[in-house]
C-alpha cells in the first residue's frame, strides 16, 4: 500500500547509486529509491536538497521513494494504481519520460512511447493508457498537441538521426503551442537538442 506518513525529506546526499540516493536526515541515512535520472543528477550535488516522497509498505519491506517536485511524486503513486505497475515499472517510467511525455502519450494512445522503458510491454502499455486516459489532463497543461503532429515530427526528427527516445524526450522538455505544426515541433525539438549537446 501507498503511505503518506513521510511525504517530504530535507537533507544532504551523502552517496548514490544508479536508482537510489542515502540522504542524511540528522543522525540518520535514509535510502529512498529514485528514477535513475535523479540519482544522474544527484551524483555530484553537496548541497542539502528536499526530495518529495512516497513510503510503500509490504510486509517482506518497506520503501521510500524519492522526487524533485510533488507533480512527480502524486505522478508515481497515480501510475501504482494501475493494475499490473509497480514501484520498479513506475520508476522506470518516469526515468524514460518526462510527466509532458506521458501525459502526452496517455492522451493520444501512443504505446510505442514506452518501448524504452524496461519490464514495459505492448499489454502494460495499452492499460496504462486505458486506466489513465482522462485523467492526465493538469498534466498536460499547455503542452497538449494532436497525434498526427506529434507522430510526424517523431519521424521528422528520427529521418534527422535522433533516436525515438531522444526526439521524445526533447519534445516533452520544449514549450509547445495548441497549435503547433510539425515542423515548428521539429524546430523547437533541434533547438534543445542542440543545446543540450
Amino acid at each position: 500500500m501507498v503511505m503518506s506518513l513521510i511525504s517530504s525529506i530535507t537533507g544532504d546526499i551523502t552517496s548514490t547509486g544508479i536508482d537510489w540516493v542515502d540522504v542524511n536526515v540528522g543522525n540518520f541515512s535514509l535510502r529512498v529509491s529514485v528514477p535513475a535520472s535523479i540519482a544522474d543528477e544527484l551524483s555530484n550535488t553537496s548541497e542539502s536538497i528536499q526530495l518529495f516522497t512516497s513510503l510503500r509498505m509490504r510486509p517482506e519491506n518497506i520503501n521510500l521513494y524519492g522526487f524533485l517536485n510533488e507533480e512527480s511524486r502524486d505522478l508515481f503513486e497515480v501510475l501504482l494504481n494501475v493494475n499490473g505497475v509497480g514501484p520498479r515499472h513506475a520508476l522506470g517510467i518516469m526515468s524514460s519520460l518526462t510527466p509532458e511525455d506521458l501525459a502526452t502519450a496517455v492522451e493520444i494512445g501512443d504505446v510505442g512511447a514506452f518501448g524504452t522503458v524496461s519490464g514495459i510491454g505492448k499489454k502494460i502499455a495499452s492499460r496504462i493508457i486505458l486506466e489513465l486516459k482522462g485523467k492526465m489532463s493538469s498534466t498536460l497543461t499547455h503542452k497538449q498537441i494532436d497525434r498526427s503532429s506529434h507522430s510526424q515530427a517523431l519521424e521528422g526528427l528520427a529521418a534527422l538521426g535522433y533516436s525515438t527516445s531522444e526526439a521524445r524526450q526533447a519534445l516533452g522538455l520544449v514549450d509547445i503551442p495548441n497549435d503547433a505544426t510539425p515542423e515548428e515541433l521539429v524546430r523547437l525539438a533541434l533547438a534543445e537538442l542542440i543545446g543540450s549537446d
